[in-house]
């Protein structure tokens, strides 16, 4: 879950020996780029975590920015703290950040937006509409990218974009299931 490299590039900066792995292609495309400006290589894999494999353990494994999230069912979770698990050596670290239920997006079911000027008169602006379903603490948020050219849409992008959220021990109860020792929490 490495995407385009924003922790992983300045880990390599600082000579960590970093490995990635993402689902997106383009988002390796990303990272790979960046690695190249700034002259280091790390391996880097198009994998999830139903299809990472390594023989490798590793003395940290970091997930940034809530995109253990991104994991939104049971099977999913479940798959990756396995596979976490089974990573790391014995003395090894697993550290991640979740969205809690404080994150929900409210008001739900009303497009929201937000608009940027950009030096050249043109403006990037989102649109979204979330939805939460309670019963799997699923958000959905669909979300419209658009680039404004002289009062004209010149670009259009979506994306139905969907987080699980966590009430607040709930996290807990699954780390201890697979074995992992809560040593703190921000």
């Amino acid at each position: 879950m490495c995407g385009t490299g924003r922790f992983l590039v300045p880990l390599l900066e600082k000579g960590y020996p970093v490995v990635g792995f993402d689902y997106s292609q383009h988002m390796l495309e990303v990272c790979r780029k960046k690695c190249k400006k700034i002259k280091k290589t790390t391996k880097l894999t198009k994998a999830s975590f139903e299809t990472f494999t390594t023989q490798e353990k590793f003395e940290l494994i970091y997930i940034p920015s809530g995109s253990f999230c991104l994991l939104t069912t049971l099977q999913q979770v479940t798959k990756a703290l396995t596979v976490i698990s089974n990573l790391l050596t014995p003395s090894g670290k697993f550290v991640f950040e979740i969205e809690t239920l404080h994150a929900k997006c409210e008001p739900q079911g009303v497009w929201q937006g937000n608009f940027v000027n950009k030096p050249d008169g043109s403006k990037i602006v989102l649109n979204i509409l979330s939805r939460f379903d309670p019963a799997s603490k699923v958000q959905t948020t669909l979300c419209r990218y658009e680039v404004w050219e002289k009062n004209t849409i010149a670009l259009q992008e979506v994306e139905d974009f969907r987080l699980k959220l966590y009430e607040y021990q709930e996290i807990d109860e699954l780390l201890k299931q697979y074995g992992f020792q809560i040593l703190g929490k921000w």
